[in-house]
């Protein structure tokens, strides 16, 4: 197995394994830690926004 180096500025991505120089985001709700751009845009915030819907959705049915 090949062996990957990290610099102390290179951070893994939880969602998706890559190694990213950037600022990084958090991944919550999908996992704990830190994620990527690319996947903070495509995944983790898909998912907040399913999760403030869900919740629109019970606290309608809640009231009904």
């Amino acid at each position: 197995m090949e062996k990957t180096t990290t610099t102390k500025t290179d951070k893994i991505c939880t969602i998706c394994g890559t190694k990213f120089k950037e600022f990084g985001n958090n991944a919550m709700p999908v996992k704990d830690g830190i994620c990527c751009d690319k996947c903070n845009d495509d995944v983790v915030i898909t998912a907040r926004i399913r999760e403030i819907e869900l919740d629109r959705l019970f606290q309608k049915w809640a009231k009904a």
